[in-house]
């Protein structure tokens, strides 16, 4: 009952940093069982270059999902 005591008030006093902190992101890595910190704009900064390769991404104009889903659909009833 200690141990929990104590997680939940770790948790509390991480909740309290980060929501003073807001320029710290916490997310899961996207590789393995993992967390990553770092600061936000270097975050949102990396991911507009990655996001702006016109050679790996394009804007698309509407959302595919509906037709997507209608062409699964289909197939999956065949």
């Amino acid at each position: 009952n200690t141990d929990n005591n104590r997680l939940k008030e770790g948790i509390k006093s991480l909740e309290h940093f980060v929501s003073e902190h807001q320029d710290i992101l916490i997310t899961r890595a996207d590789k393995g069982n993992s967390t990553v910190i770092m600061d936000s704009k270097e975050y949102y900064t990396k991911m507009h270059k990655i996001l702006s390769d016109k050679k790996t991404y394009t804007n698309i104009n509407k959302d595919p999902l509906n037709m997507i889903t209608k062409q699964t659909h289909t197939l999956l009833t065949r």
